[in-house]
């Protein structure tokens, strides 16, 4: 039987957001229509149990209560400030 094994998918970042904010939940709708397949991100937020248990009390205290991107492949943080200045990423502690 022959068959084409499937690539490995990528990894994804995860991007975590005030769940209780409405401009965080329009600006994760908008992010959800830009990503038609559902592969580039994933969404969990910020006052739930998947930041408390991926992002340490301490690296959760130094982040903004907006939006934060983990990045999948160092696992770097990026929070709502580096939406205005991709050129200084916070790393993550």
């Amino acid at each position: 039987m022959n068959y084409i094994m499937p690539r490995e998918a990528p990894a994804t970042d995860t991007i975590y957001y005030d769940g209780s904010c409405g401009l965080c939940h329009r600006w994760v709708r908008f992010v959800l229509a830009a990503d038609t397949n559902g592969r580039l991100f994933r969404f969990a937020p910020l006052q739930g149990e998947t930041f408390q248990a991926k992002v340490a009390d301490g690296a959760r205290a130094a982040l903004p209560d907006s939006v934060v991107v983990q990045r999948a492949d160092d696992g770097r943080r990026l929070g709502s400030s580096w939406c205005g200045n991709p050129s200084d990423p916070e790393p993550a502690p």
